[in-house]
């Protein structure tokens, strides 16, 4: 079953005058860009709002979530295993070479595939309102004194608004079923963007953002087709 790109959304809603940013009432609405601010995308809602205490709200990911990039290296490790106990017990190493590199290629495959999925569920998105930043990261990073700017976090005051946008939309070229991804940015005072997370799922996403935005206290942007 295989999936094809079909057009961006947000181009054909920009290009037909559907949509309008105007209607937020906000000038930095116009100067913003309505292009998906992230190319790399996701179906899974991976990142979900959470709050973890009264001050203290995450998009973060489940135990449950971090399931199947477990259950993918352990397959591609599995395949690897295969491959080298096929290799050292098989009498006809050299006639089975190319099969024996294939196996490896795919066991290879599927472990840096898990890895990577592990690696992005490892990576939430914290916001503290008692200290007044949010970071990306499993622990909260060391806060400078006088609360200037750093590489591990940024200030919650830089937030400006949440916007919310669709990007890539997909048809199954068996069933022609129609599926769109959609994204959630921060929006900074200076019109950049910083993503949050990507979604299939309209409703959750924007569900988590109206969530993120009222934890917040900022306008949530939804541009809706």
């Amino acid at each position: 079953m295989t999936k094809k790109a079909v057009y961006n959304i947000q181009s054909t809603v920009e290009s037909s005058g559907i949509f309008d940013p105007s209607r937020f009432g906000d000038p930095l609405a116009l100067e913003v860009f309505w292009a998906p601010a992230k190319k790399q995308q996701t179906h899974f809602c991976l990142y979900r709002f959470k709050m973890v205490q009264p001050n203290l709200a995450a998009m973060r990911c489940s135990p449950f979530d971090r399931l199947l990039p477990s259950l993918t290296m352990l397959v591609g490790l599995g395949i690897l295993a295969k491959g080298i106990i096929v290799s050292t017990t098989s009498n006809h190493f050299q006639s089975e070479s190319a099969e024996l590199l294939i196996l490896f290629l795919i066991g290879a495959l599927f472990v840096f595939l898990g890895i990577q999925l592990l690696r992005s569920t490892l990576s939430p998105i914290h916001f503290d309102l008692d200290r007044g930043v949010f970071w990306r990261g499993p622990k909260p990073p060391a806060i400078s004194s006088g609360g200037t700017q750093n590489l591990a976090y940024s200030n919650i005051d830089q937030i400006y608004a949440i916007q919310v946008l669709p990007k890539a939309g997909f048809v199954n070229d068996q069933t022609t079923k129609y599926s769109q991804i959609y994204e959630t940015n921060l929006i900074m005072p200076d019109g950049s963007r910083s993503n949050v997370v990507d979604c299939g799922s309209y409703k959750a996403l924007t569900d988590d953002a109206r969530k993120l935005g009222e934890f917040l206290n900022k306008p949530v942007w939804i541009g809706e087709v």
